[in-house]
């Protein structure tokens, strides 16, 4: 069976595994990409499409996040991102 590129990405019934958490080194809000310091693994993408929200969607360089690490031929991406807490803005 053929994946439609919305399909793709939908979220699952069933838990991957326990979550995991690290810090945003940066996020880009215009292309919506960005990178994650994820402790003992290095770094992972996160992507504006898998930030959990309503509406407009975007992380903070500093935020601590949880999320799943899906492989992918390019490296870890996360999945089903959700902001834990931020740093204070100046």
């Amino acid at each position: 069976m053929v994946q439609l590129p919305s399909q793709r990405h939908r979220k699952s019934a069933e838990s991957p595994g326990p979550r995991t958490s690290g810090r945003v080194r940066w996020f880009d809000q215009i292309r919506g990409v960005g990178l994650v310091d994820v402790p003992g693994k290095g770094y992972a993408h996160v992507y504006y499409k898998d930030i959990l929200g309503e509406g407009y969607r975007a992380l903070d360089a500093g935020d601590e996040i949880s999320f799943w690490i899906e492989e992918s031929e390019r490296g870890p991406i996360l999945r089903d991102v959700r902001r834990e807490s931020s740093l204070p803005r100046e």
